[in-house]
């Protein structure tokens, strides 16, 4: 096990600064080659040793039509301008192959078209002049696969993604762009133990830089290019709501943003940000029980609704909210903050916010040697224990945090779900493909967060509902299948996606998960199961039997 390297005292944006000069162009091990818009159809990826062939449509900027301009959608959301300071303009997608040792890299000349790269009319959505040539398909015969809907042809299903890789200033590279080296190693995993049913899978990415206007032009690019999208580290699933059930794209999505759960054609791979808020102020009423809360948020929408159904939770136990700092996904500083807090000293603060400004806090917290009595519970924190240099020293055994995944630790027998033998090859085959150095980090299990968790678990449920529907892949085939029964995820949690409401019960994630940052047998960082388990709603039907919850 490798030794997870102890950062002395270094500010937070030298921590910033050091991964965007790593990191900022983008995921690469190996130069990618280049489809043209006017290409033929991209054909089944080679083996893991091959070159990867890929779909690279370099800074290609937006029509109007394709994007609004940079500022539009919700006032919650990340701004342009604020987006444009991460990173360079214009849309980057990639198609990985089961082929690419790692995620190709985008280059940032200009491109003049804005039809997808490496995509013909046959399975882009335009006219075709007569079907695909078939392939055959599974072993033993049957109907030969066809190119049955976008981005499906008789030997290829395109998947996409959309992620903010490139904002470095809010921790882009760190978050967003392992979640597109972590897809890939899905797809090469699934590739290798044979494809799905006689097809292979193609990942497809577009970097939006935290820019929701960005993020449309890369939802414009992909939707005829691609059969579904995968959970991405984007804004853009609070806002593309007018647009997918008219296009009628599978998106199985990250699931932080409520609304997410109430647009048909989305499939939450993650909590709600509320539902999680709510779940997580019940833990701490009753099992850290403190006399007074402070609470840091992010400043948009999810983030902002999380926060007041936490004060309305912890006001059930007569718990007092005594501060609120509202926090940007790219602060520069945090330092008032940190004194907002510290004058008004809760005995425990609560965090919905983003990774780059809680680390920020804490680093701030630390330079002015403050900490709550009793600690921090945060979201968007757990993951591989690799993550703990961007926290410093200051969040061992001292701060607790939620997920929605069982997540792998040192042995121990409370932490059965991190140890599950799915889990066991979600962890080898993303040191597989990754190795356990890669965007910057030296990472103790596998680089990974509660967000790559989901992609791996719903690469893994499309791969399953895609061979079940044979040659016949349609989109709307496949919303009716991920509706129609309850998907095992191997990693404690079981998700449903209700064909009435994704919104309604059983609530995949109504039982969660809770982990606290301690020290390392090796000085570094990891994390530890603390039980009960915190729920949602104590009558949901679907809390497994024999865990220990506060119900």
């Amino acid at each position: 096990m490798l030794r997870t390297p102890r950062w002395s005292y270094l500010s937070v944006l030298t921590v910033l600064s050091l991964m965007g000069a790593a990191c900022s162009g983008g995921p690469s091990k190996e130069a990618s080659s280049k489809a043209r818009p006017s290409d033929a159809p991209a054909v089944a990826p080679a083996p893991d040793a091959g070159a990867a062939p890929s779909a690279d449509t370099p800074g290609a900027a937006a029509s109007p039509s394709a994007a609004p301009a940079a500022g539009s959608g919700p006032s919650s959301s990340p701004t342009a301008a604020g987006a444009a300071a991460n990173g360079s303009s214009g849309v980057k997608p990639t198609a990985r192959s089961a082929a690419s040792a790692a995620p190709s890299k985008s280059s940032n000349a200009a491109a003049s078209s804005s039809k997808p790269a490496g995509v013909s009319p046959a399975v882009g959505g335009g006219a075709a002049d007569g079907p695909a040539a078939a392939t055959p398909g599974p072993p033993g015969g049957g109907k030969p696969n066809y190119a049955s809907d976008v981005g499906v042809s008789a030997d290829t299903i395109r998947i996409g993604t959309i992620n903010m890789t490139s904002a470095t200033r809010s921790l882009g590279p760190a978050i967003a762009g392992v979640q597109e080296q972590n897809l890939d190693a899905a797809v090469k995993y699934i590739n290798r133990s044979g494809g799905v049913s006689g097809r292979k899978l193609q990942l497809v990415t577009c970097d939006d830089g935290g820019d929701t206007a960005r993020g449309r032009a890369c939802y414009e690019k992909l939707k005829g290019n691609v059969f579904a999208l995968m959970p991405s580290v984007t804004w853009l699933t609070d806002v593309i709501h007018d647009r997918l059930p008219k296009d009628k794209v599978p998106w199985l999505s990250w699931g932080w943003f409520k609304s997410e759960y109430e647009d048909p054609w989305m499939f939450p791979c993650h909590a709600n940000g509320m539902r999680e808020a709510s779940a997580a102020a019940d833990w701490v009423a009753k099992v850290v029980k403190p006399a007074s809360v402070g609470i840091m948020y992010l400043n948009v929408s999810e983030d902002i609704a999380a926060k007041d159904v936490a004060v309305r939770q912890l006001a059930k136990y007569n718990i007092k909210v005594v501060v609120s700092v509202a926090q940007e996904w790219d602060s520069p500083d945090e330092s008032q903050h940190v004194l907002a807090m510290r004058t008004a000293d809760p005995e425990l603060v609560m965090s919905f916010s983003w990774p780059a400004p809680v680390a920020k806090f804490m680093h701030d917290a630390n330079t002015q040697k403050w900490e709550p009595k009793k600690g921090y519970i945060a979201n968007h924190l757990t993951g591989d224990p690799g993550y703990g240099a961007i926290f410093g020293e200051y969040m061992k055994d001292k701060v607790f945090t939620i997920t929605s995944w069982g997540v792998p630790t040192a042995p121990d027998p409370d932490n059965p779900e991190g140890q599950s033998a799915e889990q066991k090859l979600l962890v080898s085959e993303l040191v597989r493909t990754n190795g356990k150095e890669y965007q910057g980090f030296k990472w103790r299990y596998a680089g990974m967060h509660h967000i790559t968790q989901s992609g791996w678990v719903c690469t893994r449920i499309l791969a399953k509902a895609a061979a079940d529907m044979g040659p016949d892949l349609t989109r709307d085939g496949l919303k009716k299948i991920l509706e129609s029964r309850p998907w095992d995820s191997g990693l404690g949690v079981t998700l449903f996606w209700p064909p009435t409401s994704h919104n309604d019960n059983p609530y995949s994630f109504n039982r969660e998960f809770i982990y606290k940052w301690v020290t390392a047998s090796d000085g570094g960082w990891d994390l530890k199961r603390i039980l009960p388990d915190p729920v949602y709603d104590c009558a949901g039907p679907n809390i497994p039997a024999g865990t220990k919850t506060l119900c």
